[in-house]
């Protein structure tokens, strides 16, 4: 796997640690009806990064990121306790 997410389940903040082969220049936030609630440009080679969802309910949330190349990894889901 090119990133990882923790912790997970998180009481609202998070980490992002993206792998240094990966290249990310989009991070977008959905809740499970499939509504954006969050897009992050990530600045060039950042490694980690801080996600927020403490105004958000309790729940399960996907992460999706798209790489240089234009292509989406893998999602990920975060539970919000």
């Amino acid at each position: 796997m090119s990133f990882k997410v923790y912790p997970n389940p998180t009481t609202g903040q998070f980490t992002i640690e993206l792998s240094s082969t990966v290249n990310i220049t989009q991070i977008d936030v959905y809740n499970l009806m499939g509504e954006k609630l969050l897009s992050i440009n990530p600045t060039s080679n950042q490694a980690l990064l801080t996600v927020d969802l403490g105004d958000f309910d309790n729940g399960i949330y996907i992460i999706q990121m798209l790489d240089n190349k234009g292509e989406y990894l893998n999602p990920q889901q975060v539970v919000k306790q």
